[in-house]
């Protein structure tokens, strides 16, 4: 069951350029197809990072990049690699806004 919950689940994240420059930088990305979900206890008993990794598109592309991204317990991003195409870290000027479909809230 949860390989169907991956299978149809996606990602989608609006990177917002705010920094006034030009060209303006910002763009979406969707995932179209997660590989993996892996969640890492450190010895605290709970999941304190989640990494989810496979294909998506950046809008306006028809080839898909490689991605993944890192989750803190507080929903903090640690790392967004989009390969071949750009690297969000934090503190970087691309903020994105997640969206996730199909995965379990609890």
């Amino acid at each position: 069951m949860s390989v169907k919950i991956v299978e149809t689940s996606t990602v989608t994240a609006i990177f917002v350029d705010e920094s006034g420059l030009t060209p303006n930088r910002s763009f979406t990305f969707t995932s179209t197809a997660i590989a993996f979900v892996g969640c890492f206890d450190f010895g605290q008993g709970f999941c304190e990072l989640v990494i989810i990794g496979g294909m998506g598109l950046v809008v306006g592309e028809t080839i898909p990049r490689e991605f993944m991204l890192s989750l803190s317990i507080n929903n903090q991003i640690g790392n967004f690699p989009i390969f071949d195409f750009t690297r969000f870290v934090e503190g970087g000027n691309l903020e994105p806004d997640l969206t996730f479909f199909g995965c379990p809230a609890t």
